[in-house]
């Protein structure tokens, strides 16, 4: 599993200068975007890391992958589907075109800020707001 890592952490690092950080939210127009890392828990809670594991950063809308996990580790996909779609989109996170025009007004998939916002809906209601 480290050499893993170690590889993954070794191409990412390749790419840290490429692209640009937001500047209109205050937690990531000033982090240092040489700063990375990886860690891993394994199923026996084994923990492997590589890289800059120790500084703390904003997860911001990647918590939607996390969260999209435990919806569907406790809901059916089908039904999820009922409520939430499942395809990409050219859109920004935040805009609501996609949900305006869909069909049946549903969230376009999951990682838009309106899927999202569903999906945490329905863990909330699963585990009662524990």
């Amino acid at each position: 599993m480290k050499e893993i890592l170690k590889q993954a952490y070794d191409y990412g690092k390749e790419f840290v200068d490429d692209g640009n950080l937001v500047n209109y939210i205050p937690a990531l127009a000033n982090v240092d975007k040489s700063k990375v890392g990886i860690a891993v828990y394994d199923n026996k809670g084994n923990l492997y890391e590589v890289g800059d594991t120790d500084i703390q950063f904003s997860i911001m809308s990647i918590a939607k992958i996390s969260l999209y996990a435990v919806l569907l580790e406790n809901y059916e996909l089908d039904y999820i589907r009922e409520y939430i779609g499942v395809k990409g989109s050219s859109k920004a996170y935040n805009s609501i075109v996609d949900l305006e025009e869909s069909e049946g007004k549903l969230p376009i998939n999951p990682f838009i800020n309106a899927g999202a916002l569903m999906t945490s809906y329905f863990i909330l209601k699963k585990f009662n707001g524990n």
